[in-house]
């Protein structure tokens, strides 16, 4: 059965993803159901991390708050360590690789 046919059976769980995004009332007990019966492994998880996890989810949703600056200097953190240990191996290691 192809997705377009599971949708036009039992509705689009698709949509009811998207609108999962609009605010608390888009993650009802129903909606999540919905994305369960679509078959689809990867929406039948994120129905699962939203439920595990629900009123994470619509904190993150409702307010106008977000730790994404933060998370983005982590990121950037993260990847300059990286970085400098790469550099420090290179810089400890003798260069064997003349192919003698």
């Amino acid at each position: 059965m192809s997705h377009r046919q599971h949708a036009d059976e039992q509705g689009d769980p698709l949509e009811a993803m998207q609108t999962a995004g609009a605010g608390a009332a888009g993650l009802t007990p129903a909606r999540l159901d919905n994305l369960v019966a679509s078959g689809l492994p990867a929406l039948t998880g994120l129905a699962d991390a939203i439920r595990g996890d629900q009123p994470a989810v619509v904190q993150g949703i409702t307010t106008a708050f977000n730790s994404g600056v933060n998370e983005g200097r982590i990121t950037d953190l993260k990847l300059q360590k990286r970085i400098m240990a790469h550099l420090r191996r290179q810089f400890r290691e003798p260069t064997t690789r003349c192919g003698c």
